[in-house]
């Protein structure tokens, strides 16, 4: 018969049949030849890669070519070398020969007969010993798999978890940029303000100050976008002659923070459009201030100053040009917005409030918080105070400490 072909007669064997013989190259059509589970076929394939004699193309499995003509031809023999009957009779003349022998010398046979039992013992336990290592290898190639397979998924984990700290990182750079931005706004403001004083040093109380007669008082619970934000009692408020990114634009993000950290959660002063009041979506057309230092400032202008917004005079009472220059503010004549009445407006001021939360959250925040500016309207929820917030159930933001 020749030497005997690797793997011949073992589980690693049917696989190379498989291949070589039934001419099976793919990995599925492997699995039906032999009908080993998908654990136990990646595992023989494995063995026959470690063993040098295994080649993949394509997605295809073939053998090494000196392995492919030893079994070829060893199965070639195989199928055509059959025991014949004079074999059985060369078997048992063989046998009769022994038989003969021991006859001749008895001493002689009883030796051989007892090294011949040793040797099939030694080897019967050496074959139980190589099956059993052979399981113990089977078993360990699986484990290894398994491991592999957790250790794909953990990698996959860190790389959601890398992607998500780089988030986190990028949203931190933004809130810093806005930070700087906002120092410089309030840098530029205070030295407007020094020169406005200085200038009105100079010059008459009659031509440097101008008048702006505040109409209604209100608080803003909600910031829309850079120009446009919601009082308390739910009525929207669009700031006069700017105009701000819209959520799909570039800039929107910034203008909309901008706005908040001056006015949300603020009380806020308004000098309505005496000509139209509100535009065609029944917003106040409104020139916006809230108090600063001593005085006010006016938030169309800061935004404006910032380049946060543009310029967009349409037809009102207002001018634009005039917005730098000092002004009194008359609140004499000034109606307290409905949901925004002196003693509410007290009780949110010594308990710090309002306070936003989500519906989907136990926590609560301020609402000029990066958080709460990520609350959808449709799930926000709004408190007046802490205690009421806590009474509902949610726990104060550790990023803004309310």
């Amino acid at each position: 018969m020749g030497k005997t072909p690797q793997f011949i007669d073992s589980k690693t064997g049917e696989v190379v049949k498989a291949i070589v013989i039934d001419l099976k190259h793919s990995w599925r059509d492997i699995q039906r030849e032999t009908g080993f589970s998908e654990e136990e076929l990646n595992f023989h394939l494995a063995q026959l890669f470690s063993a040098g004699v295994m080649i993949k193309e394509k997605g295809e499995y073939f053998v090494t070519p000196v392995l492919e003509a030893e079994w070829a031809a060893y199965h070639k023999k195989s199928n055509t070398s059959f025991p014949t009957e004079n074999a059985d009779k060369s078997a048992v003349n063989t046998e009769g020969f022994v038989l003969h022998q021991l006859g001749f010398g008895k001493a002689r046979g009883i030796i051989l007969v007892a090294i011949l039992l040793l040797s099939l013992g030694l080897n019967l336990n050496n074959i139980s010993t190589i099956t059993s290592l052979e399981r113990q290898i089977e078993e360990q190639a699986i484990t290894i798999l398994n491991y592999e397979s957790t250790i794909e998924e953990l990698h996959s984990d860190i790389q959601e978890l890398n992607s998500q700290i780089e988030t986190l990182e990028s949203r931190n750079n933004e809130i810093s940029e806005y930070a700087l931005t906002l120092e410089t706004l309030i840098s530029e403001l205070e030295s407007s303000s020094a020169a406005s004083n200085s200038d009105s040093s100079s010059e008459s109380t009659d031509t440097a100050t101008r008048t702006v007669i505040i109409d209604l008082i209100a608080t803003c619970t909600r910031v829309i976008d850079g120009d446009t934000f919601e009082l308390s009692s739910g009525k929207r408020v669009r700031l006069a002659d700017v105009d701000a990114p819209e959520y799909y634009e570039a800039g929107y993000s910034s203008s909309s923070n901008a706005l908040s950290s001056w006015i949300l959660g603020e009380k806020v002063y308004l000098d309505v459009d005496d000509v139209y009041e509100t535009d065609s979506y029944g917003r106040y057309v409104c020139v916006v201030y809230v108090s600063y230092g001593s005085g006010y400032a006016n938030i169309n202008q800061a935004l404006l100053t910032s380049e946060y917004v543009e310029l967009d005079d349409y037809p009102n009472e207002f001018d634009p040009m005039v917005w730098g220059t000092p002004c009194n503010i008359d609140t004499s004549e000034a109606v307290q917005d409905s949901s925004s009445s002196s003693s509410s407006s007290s009780s949110s001021s010594s308990s710090g409030g309002p306070y936003w939360a989500s519906k989907n959250s136990d926590i609560y925040h301020k609402p000029s918080c990066y958080w709460a500016q990520q609350i959808s309207s449709s799930n926000l929820i709004i408190f007046s105070t802490r205690s009421a917030a806590e009474a509902a159930g949610y726990r104060p933001c550790k990023v803004c400490k309310p």
